[in-house]
């Protein structure tokens, strides 16, 4: 949103039939959204549903800089950033690189 207003928004309306997801629908929703903003220096927040290390470091070698949840059971994270949260108000912080896991 810029200043209050929708300025890009997409009805997911099921699969797309012969297409391949290379990187996952999240990630190719993301990449579709934001496509019209990268390279602006923008923050980008999303949810973790659409998170990934790899649309992290697509976005940032973009110069735009994510900020989002992620699930610490996703396959694609590293190990020492993998199941560190053991209750309610506990966290972790690691570092990859430039993603930093909070």
């Amino acid at each position: 949103m810029v200043g209050g207003y929708v300025v890009n928004f997409s009805v997911y309306l099921g699969s797309e039939g012969e297409n391949q997801r290379i990187h996952g629908l999240g990630y190719d929703v993301v990449m579709n959204m934001v496509h019209p903003f990268l390279n602006r220096n923008h923050h980008l927040y999303f949810e973790n549903l659409f998170s990934s290390l790899i649309s992290l470091d697509h976005l940032l070698n973009q110069q735009t800089y994510p900020c989002s949840t992620m699930r610490c059971t996703r396959k694609d994270l590293p190990p020492h950033a993998k199941n560190k949260f053991h209750g309610p108000g506990e966290t972790a912080v690691r570092q990859r690189s430039t993603p930093l896991f909070m």
